[in-house]
Protein backbone atom coordinates (compact mmCIF):
# COMPACT_ATOMS: atom_id res chain seq x y z
CA UNK A 1 0.00 0.00 0.00
CA UNK A 2 1.40 3.36 -1.29
CA UNK A 3 1.77 6.15 1.49
CA UNK A 4 -0.80 8.46 -0.36
CA UNK A 5 -3.59 5.05 -0.36
CA UNK A 6 -6.44 6.38 1.14
CA UNK A 7 -8.25 3.96 3.67
CA UNK A 8 -11.99 3.33 3.80
CA UNK A 9 -13.54 1.12 7.07
CA UNK A 10 -16.95 -0.16 6.70
CA UNK A 11 -18.80 -1.19 9.34
CA UNK A 12 -22.11 -3.07 9.33
CA UNK A 13 -23.41 -6.64 10.66
CA UNK A 14 -24.71 -7.47 7.33
CA UNK A 15 -21.61 -9.00 6.08
CA UNK A 16 -23.03 -9.14 2.30
CA UNK A 17 -23.04 -5.64 2.07
CA UNK A 18 -20.19 -5.06 3.64
CA UNK A 19 -18.72 -7.12 1.01
CA UNK A 20 -20.71 -5.04 -1.84
CA UNK A 21 -19.44 -1.46 -0.22
CA UNK A 22 -15.77 -2.21 -0.24
CA UNK A 23 -15.58 -3.96 -3.72
CA UNK A 24 -17.19 -0.37 -4.63
CA UNK A 25 -14.80 1.40 -2.75
CA UNK A 26 -12.02 -0.75 -3.93
CA UNK A 27 -13.19 0.07 -8.09
CA UNK A 28 -13.38 3.50 -7.16
CA UNK A 29 -9.20 3.39 -6.19
CA UNK A 30 -9.52 3.08 -2.58
CA UNK A 31 -8.35 0.80 -0.02
CA UNK A 32 -11.55 -0.59 2.15
CA UNK A 33 -11.81 -3.12 4.81
CA UNK A 34 -15.10 -4.26 6.14
CA UNK A 35 -15.54 -4.90 9.81
CA UNK A 36 -19.08 -7.03 11.01
CA UNK A 37 -18.96 -5.13 14.33
CA UNK A 38 -17.89 -2.37 16.67
CA UNK A 39 -15.53 -4.38 18.36
CA UNK A 40 -14.05 -5.09 14.93
CA UNK A 41 -13.77 -1.92 14.11
CA UNK A 42 -12.15 -0.83 16.82
CA UNK A 43 -8.99 -3.75 17.32
CA UNK A 44 -8.54 -2.69 13.09
CA UNK A 45 -8.94 1.36 13.78
CA UNK A 46 -6.14 0.69 17.10
CA UNK A 47 -3.56 -1.81 13.94
CA UNK A 48 -3.71 0.87 11.37
CA UNK A 49 -4.90 4.42 9.70
CA UNK A 50 -7.83 4.70 8.27
CA UNK A 51 -9.34 8.05 6.24
CA UNK A 52 -12.96 7.68 6.81
CA UNK A 53 -15.22 4.95 8.88
CA UNK A 54 -18.89 4.22 7.15
CA UNK A 55 -20.62 2.94 9.85
CA UNK A 56 -24.23 1.02 10.41
CA UNK A 57 -26.55 2.73 12.96
CA UNK A 58 -28.20 -0.18 14.34
CA UNK A 59 -26.08 -3.06 15.09
CA UNK A 60 -26.05 -5.85 17.61
CA UNK A 61 -23.85 -5.83 20.86
CA UNK A 62 -22.18 -2.24 20.62
CA UNK A 63 -24.20 0.31 18.12
CA UNK A 64 -22.75 2.41 15.54
CA UNK A 65 -23.63 5.30 17.78
CA UNK A 66 -21.90 4.11 20.42
CA UNK A 67 -18.89 3.34 18.23
CA UNK A 68 -19.20 7.12 16.71
CA UNK A 69 -19.43 8.39 19.94
CA UNK A 70 -16.21 6.82 21.04
CA UNK A 71 -14.54 8.17 18.13
CA UNK A 72 -15.71 11.61 18.89
CA UNK A 73 -13.72 10.91 21.73
CA UNK A 74 -10.64 9.43 20.70
CA UNK A 75 -10.50 10.23 16.90
CA UNK A 76 -12.32 13.32 16.33
CA UNK A 77 -10.25 14.08 13.58
CA UNK A 78 -11.12 11.21 11.89
CA UNK A 79 -15.04 11.70 9.52
CA UNK A 80 -17.71 8.78 10.22
CA UNK A 81 -20.68 8.50 8.49
CA UNK A 82 -23.59 6.81 9.49
CA UNK A 83 -25.74 4.67 7.50
CA UNK A 84 -29.25 3.35 8.37
CA UNK A 85 -32.27 1.88 6.73
CA UNK A 86 -34.71 3.85 8.90
CA UNK A 87 -34.49 7.35 9.69
CA UNK A 88 -32.99 8.11 13.59
CA UNK A 89 -35.12 9.18 16.21
CA UNK A 90 -35.23 12.95 16.61
CA UNK A 91 -32.96 13.38 19.96
CA UNK A 92 -30.56 10.99 18.72
CA UNK A 93 -30.88 12.11 15.41
CA UNK A 94 -29.61 15.55 16.59
CA UNK A 95 -26.94 14.08 18.66
CA UNK A 96 -25.51 12.01 15.70
CA UNK A 97 -25.50 14.83 13.03
CA UNK A 98 -23.52 17.09 15.34
CA UNK A 99 -20.60 14.02 15.83
CA UNK A 100 -21.05 12.41 12.27
CA UNK A 101 -19.81 13.29 8.92
CA UNK A 102 -22.66 12.76 7.35
CA UNK A 103 -25.38 10.35 6.47
CA UNK A 104 -26.72 7.85 4.29
CA UNK A 105 -29.59 6.16 4.12
CA UNK A 106 -30.12 2.60 2.77
CA UNK A 107 -30.84 1.55 0.40
CA UNK A 108 -27.84 4.12 -1.34
CA UNK A 109 -26.65 4.21 -5.04
CA UNK A 110 -23.15 3.74 -6.03
CA UNK A 111 -23.49 7.81 -6.29
CA UNK A 112 -24.66 8.79 -3.06
CA UNK A 113 -21.94 6.46 -1.65
CA UNK A 114 -18.83 7.94 -4.24
CA UNK A 115 -20.28 11.28 -2.78
CA UNK A 116 -20.21 11.17 0.31
CA UNK A 117 -17.04 9.11 0.95
CA UNK A 118 -15.12 12.08 -1.53
CA UNK A 119 -16.56 14.59 0.62
CA UNK A 120 -15.55 12.98 3.94
CA UNK A 121 -11.65 11.97 2.09
CA UNK A 122 -11.54 15.89 1.39
CA UNK A 123 -12.65 17.05 4.46
CA UNK A 124 -10.22 15.08 6.32
CA UNK A 125 -7.05 16.21 3.81
CA UNK A 126 -8.37 19.44 4.69
CA UNK A 127 -8.35 18.81 8.39
CA UNK A 128 -5.18 17.39 8.38
CA UNK A 129 -3.35 19.78 6.26
CA UNK A 130 -4.80 22.95 8.72
CA UNK A 131 -3.18 20.65 11.79
CA UNK A 132 0.07 20.34 10.29
CA UNK A 133 0.01 24.43 9.23
CA UNK A 134 -0.72 24.91 12.98
CA UNK A 135 1.98 23.00 14.40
Amino acid sequence: MGPQERRVLVVDDDRQLVDVIVELLQAGGLAARGATDAEDALRYLAGGHFDVVLCDVEMPGKSGLDLLAELARSSPELPVVLMSASPLPGSVGGQASRAAFGFLGKPFSRADLTDVVGRALTHRTTASNQTRAES
